[in-house]
């Protein structure tokens, strides 16, 4: 029976008859037990440090990996900080009128009524002060009929002049002039009076202010003017003849 002998290199072999070496490392079977060639010390150093750089490589991949989980932590919990909270609802006070509401209450306050139109269209004409240093407004009522339409009585201060001439032309421009806005830009105009004041004295020599030239023109007769014609004209030459005219105190 063939003997078995286990070599330094680690494989158990059976030894033929007449065989002097190991038949895997080389080694004399004589030498088996002693200590190792140069070149199997050689053989182990070299396996002994790819060991070393495989259990390298494996502590690098694993920290690698473990820095890849801490970032995707920290990135994970900065997003968390980061959402916005939901606001709480404003609890709205009774009695306090809501953003829609107060917008809704600017709105309406921005529409004006007819009234305030015709007003603003007849001060328009009626701004600032004469050369007297009366204000050239003096009174603008409207009245509304059944019938939606507007009958207007005005006052205004008339400025002075040269002469009593050039004081009446004055006074029939401006009344030409809030006639023609009138019945030019609106259509629910029904009578208009308008009434030229000045500075007068009575016969006990106290001062005060009447109408010294007062225009009537109500809608019948304005739908027969021509009122495309040049203001001019309209104001000195048809306008006058066709309004009533009326001087309750007599200066011209």
């Amino acid at each position: 029976m063939a003997e078995k002998i286990k070599c330094d290199c680690g494989i158990t072999f059976e030894v033929e008859e007449g065989q002097t070496h190991c038949n895997y490392c080389g080694i004399k079977l004589s030498d088996i037990g002693k200590e190792k060639p140069a070149y199997l010390a050689k053989e182990d150093k070299a396996t002994l440090g790819e060991k070393k750089k495989g259990r390298g490589c494996l502590i690098a991949i694993g920290l690698l990996i473990g820095f890849f989980i801490l970032i995707a932590a920290i990135s994970s919990g900065g997003e968390k900080k980061k959402s916005v909270p939901t606001p709480t609802p404003v609890k709205q006070e009774e009695g306090k009128p809501t953003p829609t509401e107060r917008q809704e209450e600017k709105v309406e306050k921005k529409e004006e009524t007819s009234e305030e139109q015709i007003k603003k269209l007849v001060q328009k004409h009626l701004e600032g002060n004469n050369n007297l240093g009366y204000p050239y407004e003096e009174k603008i009522e409207i009245t509304q009929n059944s019938k939606g339409k507007y009958t207007l009585n005005i006052e205004f201060n008339a400025a002075d002049n040269l002469s009593k001439g050039l004081i009446k032309t004055g006074v029939q421009m401006k009344i030409s002039e809030i006639l023609i806005a009138l019945f030019t830009q609106r259509d629910d105009i029904q009578k208009v009076t308008i009434a030229a004041l000045f500075p007068l004295q009575d016969k006990y020599g106290n001062p005060f202010r009447g109408a010294v030239y007062v225009a009537e023109l109500d809608s019948v007769e304005a739908k027969k003017v021509n009122w495309n014609i040049d203001s001019a004209t309209l104001a000195l030459s048809i306008l006058p003849k066709v309004y009533k005219t009326s001087y309750p105190y007599k200066i011209f």
